[in-house]
């Protein structure tokens, strides 16, 4: 990673609050669900996703009340995505 990507990186972590995500994010039970996992240091954070869901796609699902965790964790993850794709030539 660059400069800017890690400086990035590290603005979205601070603007989404990373530190006080909970390890696991609630989710609606799904079978074979597609697992996130974000890990910066000691510190982790989990979201089961629906079998076969994009970020994006889970991005622009309805939210349910008090999805504001589930939308912090979506957005760092959508950004390192983001981040890989330009790496991969995505």
């Amino acid at each position: 990673m660059n400069p800017q990507d890690i400086k990035q990186l590290g603005r979205t972590l601070s603007e989404q609050d990373f530190s006080r995500l909970p390890a696991t994010i609630p989710s609606e039970a799904t079978l074979n669900p597609h697992r996130l996992m974000i890990r910066v240091g000691k510190r982790s954070a989990t979201l089961d996703l629906s079998t076969s869901q994009s970020i994006k796609q889970a991005m622009h699902a309805k939210e349910r009340p008090g999805d504001g965790t589930r939308h912090r964790f979506l957005t760092i993850a959508q950004t390192i995505e983001d981040i890989i794709a330009a790496y991969s030539g995505r």
